[in-house]
Formats: structure tokens, sequence, C-alpha cells
């Protein structure tokens, strides 16, 4: 059955095939759904199960757990619980996840912040990110020009840099007041190349510690470049 809400109304728990909400809809209970489509104001009071896509266009409040093979949000949206999503879980603007992150692929941009770990085969993030636990994909890419602050990293492909890299004056003006990726813990992958990072451990096969860095120990076992616009405070070759 599907269902679809034009304006102000609420759904009930069940299992549903489409549920489309253009306005505002609430939603009463745990719900399985094949898709869910809601443009407008969107809030869950239980887990939502959705075998296929959810869409979000707007506002999106979900106080349980998410389950998805596809998650986009434009807008702000908000996870209470963890978050499983089997493909790509896409979002700008304001996101939150007060548990942990699971997905194929994490596209995030904007205001993003994850409690607890996210782990993906590929995460690309931009702006500003906090990640109370551990980043971890085959390949993470992150551009920053608001600040991040991550638990740890760990991945085969590493690349951190700053989000504006023209030559220009006002380029230039925000290069020297860039906001830096702190990493609490460790940075642990194989091929790594970073910008604008404190860290107090690095270590990988091929390291290349960019401008404005600040790591107290890197570790490499093949090569290792560090600009002199970076401070390290030693080397160890594994």
């Amino acid at each position: 059955m599907d269902m679809k809400i034009a304006g102000s109304g609420s759904i009930t728990p069940g299992e549903y095939e489409n549920i489309r909400i253009s306005g505002s809809g609430k939603i009463h209970g745990p719900v399985r759904c094949r898709s869910l489509h809601a443009s407008g104001s969107v809030s869950a009071e239980g887990d939502i199960f959705c075998g296929e896509e959810i869409h979000v266009s707007g506002s999106g409040r979900f106080r349980g757990a998410l389950q998805a093979g596809e998650f986009h949000a434009a807008g702000s949206a908000h996870v209470d619980g963890d978050m499983t999503v089997a493909g790509e879980a896409k979002a700008a603007g304001s996101f939150r996840c007060d548990g942990g992150i699971r997905a194929g692929v994490l596209r995030l941009a904007g205001g993003i912040h994850v409690e607890k770990d996210a782990e993906a085969e590929e995460a690309r993030i931009s702006g500003g990110f906090y990640c109370g636990g551990l980043l971890n994909a085959e390949r993470v890419e992150l551009c920053t020009d608001g600040g991040m602050d991550i638990g740890s990293i760990g991945g085969s492909v590493i690349r951190v840099q700053w989000e504006s890299r023209g030559w220009n004056l006002r380029n230039l003006f925000r290069r020297n007041h860039k906001g830096t990726v702190t990493v609490r813990g460790s940075i642990e992958g194989d091929d790594i190349f970073l910008e604008c990072v404190n860290a107090p451990c690095v270590s990988g096969r091929a390291v290349v510690i960019g401008e404005n860095c600040n790591i107290d120990l890197v570790q490499y076992s093949e090569s290792i470049e560090i600009s002199p616009e970076a401070r390290v405070g030693r080397t160890e070759k594994i």
C-alpha cells in the first residue's frame, strides 16, 4: 500500500510500499517501506527500514535507527540512532547522526556531525566535520575550509586538503586563515597526502606531509615527503 501526504498528516506504524510527503508529515512508530520521499518536513518517532531509497528535501528528523538502500538529504537531517545504508549516503547542508554510520559510499558536504564511527568503501566529505570515533574507508577524501575534528582515520588511500587551492588574493587570504583538521588519534593508511592536519601519529607506505601540518610522529615504509611549511616532530622508517 502506498501512502501520500499533501499538506499535513501522520502515518501509523506498519509496512508500506512508497511513502510520499509534501508539506509536513509525522511517522509514528517503526515503519518498513520500499521508498520514502519527503519534501518539506518529516519527523519519524520509530525505526525506519527502507528497502530502496530515502530522499529528504527540507527538514528530516529520525528519532530511531535508519536503514536504507540509498539515502539522500538536502537541507537539514538528524538521525538519533545508528544509520546503515547499502549504497550511497549523501547529505548536503546540516547533517547529524548521534549513532554510527555504515555505508557503501559517503558523500557529505556542509556542517556534518557523526557521534560514533563512520565506515564506508569510499568517503568524500567537505566543509565542517566532526566524527567522535573512527573514520574508516578504502578511499578517504576530506576537503576543509571550516575545520574538522576526527577521532582517528584509517584507509588505503587518504587525501586531506584545503578546499580552496587557487592563487588569487582572496584565496591567499583564506589560506592564511584556514581551519585545520584535528585528528585526536592516529592516521593509518597506505598512500597518504595531508594538508592542514594536526595529529599525534601518521603511519603509511608512501606519505606526503603538506603545508600547515603539525605531526608529532610520521612512520613510513617506502617514501616520505615533508613540506617546509609543515612541522614534524620525528620520522621513523618501519
